[in-house]
């Protein structure tokens, strides 16, 4: 079954290529390709994990994948069309209209000061966490067991400097944007190493927060801005074989890079324990397909508050303004395989099922894809300005990974996501648009 659903997904992917004119990032372009991914590492798993898998897990995958892309051709052949720019006939005309991006270094130098304060100030904190919850063995150990104390306690770093942390944040997603920017439209002449600096501070002060998520998504705003950018500049409206090629071999490299900076950060943050990093990639990239098989089998409905998994974020923002909706865990439960084997990592198709049923699950993706496609058509017909590029590239690391979590709902209106969000249009206005 597993195999038979690897095959229809491949030609899923194919068709979905085809019709989107070869661009692998678009809406529904990405997300058949991520599952496919996790089909494929399941499918490499499938004795080692000892899974069976039913009929209904393939039906609900390929219909839910089918309910997005049939939201998104929606806009991008009816609502699209209206909107297209006429580029054809003016080649490149937003290329020769570049200026640099240029800050002047006494500004950066104040920025980045200021950056680093505060990430010193989340350092000092988080090292006293650790003490709190028992750590004996100085800064090597400090992450472990701040984790212990985010995932088990209310202990957090306290509002007010959760909230300079998320400037920070602000401030690294705009100069990420800037270097990409730059080096695109002016080569790597224009790559200033101070415009580095700010990117990096922004990395330790993640670092503190103990959890992966923070790097996939701004290594995936990083891919998603520079591919975007460079379609821009080249004009570019149906990839050619030899584009795809380039960008696959881009996103295979900052794969490659990703997973050992993710080796690294489970080993300092205690997550990764005795299992072998073939085991750890394989889990947290292909456990969701059979965790969701399972799921499935036990037809499990959530019976409580309208969508307590997927609006957690946005109930847990209003029970911080005074109401009163049940905070019920973000962590989902385990599921066992076979030789120790066991995950908590699901699809995000598992959490609409569990909250809204198969037919709520396929009416969010329907409209998943229409809001998405319709994102995406603007920025490429060229009628959103380059705050909007950032945003997607934030955003669109919800879709990149629903194959093994549910982030588009989850996160929708949670504290963090509305101040990084916040702070980033704020920057670029008083860095960016000034400039």
């Amino acid at each position: 079954m597993l195999f038979i659903l690897f095959v229809s997904l491949l030609i899923l992917t194919c068709i979905l290529l085809y019709l989107n004119d070869g661009d692998p990032l678009a809406p529904s372009s990405l997300s058949s390709e991520m599952f496919t991914l996790s089909t494929l590492v399941a499918l490499l798993n499938q004795k080692k994990w000892g899974v069976e898998y039913s009929a209904y897990t393939i039906i609900v995958i390929l219909t839910g994948l089918i309910a997005f892309s049939i939201g998104a051709f929606f806009v991008k052949n009816i609502i699209g069309k209206k909107k297209i720019v006429h580029q054809f006939k003016q080649e490149n005309i937003y290329a020769l209209n570049k200026k640099l991006i240029y800050i002047k270094p006494n500004v950066v130098i104040l920025i980045l000061f200021f950056m680093i304060i505060i990430t010193f100030f989340h350092v000092k904190k988080t090292y006293e966490i650790s003490l709190i919850m028992g750590n004996t063995g100085g800064f090597m150990t400090m992450l472990q067991y701040a984790r212990i104390a985010y995932i088990y306690t209310d202990i957090s770093v306290g509002n007010i400097l959760a909230i300079l942390g998320f400037m920070v944040g602000g401030l690294g997603y705009i100069f990420v944007f800037i270097l990409i920017y730059n080096f695109i439209y002016f080569g790597k002449k224009s790559l200033k190493m101070i415009y580095f600096l700010p990117v990096i501070v922004y990395i330790i002060l993640a670092t503190m927060g103990t959890g992966r998520t923070v790097f996939i998504r701004f290594m995936v705003a990083i891919l998603t801005i520079a591919v975007l950018l460079w379609f821009e500049k080249k004009n570019i409206k149906k990839l050619k074989m030899s584009y795809v090629i380039r960008i696959l071999m881009i996103a295979i490299f900052a794969v490659i890079a990703f997973f050992i900076a993710f080796q690294l950060l489970g080993t300092l943050t205690g997550k990764t324990g005795e299992a072998s990093t073939l085991d750890m990639l394989s889990i947290y990239s292909g456990s969701s397909i059979p965790a969701l098989n399972i799921f499935l089998d036990n037809n499990s409905v959530n019976g409580n508050i309208f969508g307590s998994e997927s609006f957690h974020s946005l109930y847990s923002t209003l029970n911080k303004l005074g109401l009163n909706f049940p905070d019920d865990t973000i962590h989902l439960s385990f599921v066992d395989f076979i030789n120790g084997y066991r995950t908590n990592i699901y699809t995000a198709l598992r959490t609409y099922i569990f909250d809204f049923g198969y037919t709520g699950m396929i009416l969010i993706q329907f409209i998943m894809g229409v809001l998405f496609s319709l994102y995406y058509t603007n920025i490429k017909n060229g009628g959103l300005n380059y705050i909007f590029i950032i945003i997607y590239g934030y955003l669109n690391y919800g879709l990149a990974i629903q194959a093994i979590e549910d982030e588009l709902l989850r996160s929708f209106m949670s504290v963090t996501q509305i101040f990084e969000l916040l702070f980033i249009v704020v920057f670029y206005r008083i860095l960016i648009k000034k400039n």
